[in-house]
């Protein structure tokens, strides 16, 4: 749900991600990864892939110049459904950045990976993003 822009699409991705597993299972190699990692990375990728293919790519990007030091409290000391809505809040340029780097811990290098940027570009966007939520959200900060 945290990957998908509008969230009437959860069951059509869990349903794709399902068939994508059950046909890729015979690449699952258990010395790589565990099956739970190699799972969630599918399910992502696949969130991601329909967030572009039935919502289309972000039109336009907000410029925001400045970068904030974020403060003390961290993403994990709030309510699920309160960072579900910050995050449905971002700007669709900035939300999966965030998502892969401060949530699901993937560096800048796999980001352009799976999302087909380099990484200069990965780190540009998060930190708009988390200059972003100083902004908008100012008592909500970010460490990482």
């Amino acid at each position: 749900m945290r990957y998908l822009r509008d969230t009437s699409y959860v069951e059509d991705v869990l349903q794709e991600s399902f068939v994508k597993i059950f046909n890729q299972l015979v690449k699952y190699d258990p010395t790589k990864a565990s099956l739970k990692s190699w799972t969630a990375k599918i399910t992502i990728n696949s969130a991601l892939n329909y967030n572009r293919r039935v919502i289309g790519q972000p039109k336009e990007e907000i410029k925001i110049e400045s970068h904030q030091t974020p403060i003390q409290t961290t993403y994990a000391m709030r309510p699920a459904k309160e960072l579900l809505a910050l995050l449905k809040a971002m700007p669709e340029s900035y939300f999966e950045i965030f998502n892969l780097y401060i949530i699901d811990g993937y560096s800048h290098k796999e980001i352009s990976e799976i999302l087909k940027i380099n990484e200069a570009l990965s780190r540009k966007k998060l930190s708009r993003a988390r200059s972003w939520l100083k902004t908008n959200y100012p008592r909500f900060q970010v460490i990482k």
